[in-house]
């Protein structure tokens, strides 16, 4: 994965949560993973998301919106209950 295209995802990202800072990893082939960091050093860390290269700025942006309203409030957008989230792993109220 190239530099570029995981500062283009922390570029969406942190505009979708409205925080300055979002570290994003590779973990597979196009699954990445989407951590916030607060001022204060503490960290929410988002399920992997599956975004491929040829996906539009607007296209990641509503995908990452959802998924990321989902992990925050699993209740309001149910999907697969197995799958641990923010709200399950007591990290985000």
């Amino acid at each position: 994965m190239t530099p570029e295209f995981l500062e283009r995802l922390g570029r969406i990202a942190s505009d979708v949560l409205n925080n300055d800072r979002v570290e994003v990893t590779a973990e597979g082939e196009d699954y990445y993973v989407f951590e916030a960091v607060a001022e204060d050093g503490t960290r929410s860390r988002f399920p992997a998301a599956w975004i491929t290269r040829t996906a539009t700025d607007g296209q990641i942006k509503e995908k990452l919106a959802r998924d990321f309203l989902e992990a925050a409030h699993p209740d309001a957008a149910p999907g697969d209950l197995s799958v641990p989230n923010l709200e399950t792993e007591g990290k985000f109220r």
